[in-house]
C-alpha cells in the first residue's frame, strides 16, 4: 500500500468509523491531486430461526458514492466530504433501499392482499364506485355522497382520476382511458390457467368470470401502485398493519436472498424497528389475516413465508448495490 492510500485509510478510520471504506485513489493527468471515493458495506444481522438453536446471520448492503477525500502528491488531505454529510447519505440510501424492498413485496403480493379480510373492508368503498361504473358506465357526484363516508369515496376517485381509470364528466366521472386496457387485461388473465393472477383469483374467489377479475385486479394496482397515499395520508390503520407485518416478514428474507421461518415475535422485532411500536396482541389478527390468504404459513409455532410470492419479490428484488448522484 503506497503512502497516499495509508493517509486516505488512516483519515477515513478516524473522520468516518469503520463503517465507511474507501475506494483506491485515483490521480489527477498532472498527478498533483488524488481523489478516493468513500463507500460503505452497511451491515444487516439476519435471524435465521429455519433450525434450532436459531443463528445470527451478517449481510451487507453496499452503498457506492458517499462522497470524497482529495490529498496532494504527498499525501495530506486537502479536502473532505464533511462527515455529517456522509452520515446523512447513509440514512437517505438506507431510506430508498427500504423503500425499493418494500415495493418489491407490495408488487409481489398486492393481487392476494385483496383478499385480505381486513383489507377488502377497507377497500368496499373502491369496489363500490368500481361496481357502479361497471353497472351503468358512470357514477354521479350525489352517488359518491351517498357512500358511508363521502370523503374516503372522493379519495379513492381521485386516485382512479391520476391512474386515468375514470375521468370527470358534467355530473360525475365516467370510464377512462386505462379503464378498457384493464378489462381486455381481465380478459387475458381469465383465458390464461397458467396465469399467476388467474391461479391466485382461482384460488380466493367464489366464482372467476371476467368482471370479479376486473375489479379485484383494478383493487391489486390501486393497492399496489398507491399505498404510501393510502398509508399516509388516507391513515387506514389496521390494512397498514397488515401490509406492514408482510413487510416485516419478507424484508430480512430479501435481504437474505432466503426465506425464513420465523417465531411471530422475532417478527414483530422487525416490525417495530421500522413501524409504530406494537404488542404481539395488537397485530395478532393481522398475522392471522396473512395467514389466511396464504402469505405465510403457521405451523410449529413459527411463521413460513409463501415461496411463489417469495420467488416474485426476488425477481423484483433492488440491487443490493445502491449508486445514488449526489
Amino acid at each position: 500500500m503506497s503512502q497516499i492510500e495509508k493517509n486516505i485509510t488512516s483519515y477515513c478510520m478516524s473522520n468516518y468509523g469503520n463503517l465507511v471504506l474507501s475506494d483506491p485513489p485515483s490521480p489527477t493527468s498532472d498527478e498533483t491531486e488524488w481523489t478516493s471515493i468513500l463507500k460503505s458495506r452497511y451491515p444487516r444481522f439476519i435471524i435465521n430461526e429455519n433450525e434450532e438453536p436459531p443463528s445470527r446471520e451478517l449481510y451487507f448492503i453496499s452503498l457506492e458514492n458517499l462522497g470524497s477525500i482529495h490529498v496532494d502528491k504527498d499525501g495530506k488531505v486537502i479536502k473532505s466530504t464533511p462527515r455529517e454529510i456522509v452520515v446523512k447519505r447513509i440514512n437517505d440510501y438506507l431510506t430508498v433501499w427500504n423503500g425499493k424492498v418494500e415495493n418489491a413485496i407490495m408488487k409481489a403480493c398486492s393481487s392476494t392482499l385483496v383478499f385480505s379480510p381486513i383489507i377488502k373492508y377497507y377497500l368496499n368503498p373502491l369496489r363500490r364506485i368500481i361496481a357502479t361504473l361497471l353497472l351503468t358506465g358512470r357514477i354521479s357526484n350525489q352517488e359518491i355522497k351517498w357512500l358511508p363516508n363521502t370523503d374516503r369515496g372522493y379519495q379513492w376517485i381521485l386516485l382512479l382520476k391520476t391512474a386515468h381509470m375514470v375521468e370527470e364528466y358534467e355530473n360525475g366521472f365516467k370510464y377512462g382511458d386505462m379503464w378498457a386496457e384493464f378489462y381486455n387485461k381481465a380478459n387475458a388473465i381469465l383465458n390464461d390457467p397458467e396465469d399467476e393472477y388467474n391461479i391466485i383469483f382461482k384460488a380466493n374467489l367464489q366464482s372467476l368470470n371476467r368482471n370479479s377479475v376486473f375489479e379485484h385486479l383494478i383493487m391489486s394496482y390501486m393497492l399496489e401502485e398507491n399505498f404510501s397515499y393510502i398509508q399516509d395520508v388516507m391513515n387506514l390503520t389496521q390494512m397498514n398493519t397488515v401490509i406492514n407485518f408482510n413487510n416485516a416478514f419478507y424484508k430480512p428474507c430479501l435481504e437474505s436472498r432466503k426465506l425464513l421461518s420465523l417465531k411471530p415475535n422475532t417478527v414483530l422485532n422487525y416490525y417495530n424497528r421500522t413501524y409504530p411500536e406494537q404488542k404481539l396482541v395488537t397485530v395478532s389478527s393481522a398475522i392471522m389475516d396473512l395467514v389466511s390468504i396464504g402469505l405465510l404459513h403457521l405451523r410449529e409455532g413459527k411463521l413460513h413465508g409463501n415461496e411463489d410470492r417469495f420467488e416474485k419479490m426476488l425477481e423484483l428484488n433492488p440491487s443490493a448495490q445502491l449508486s445514488l448522484p449526489f
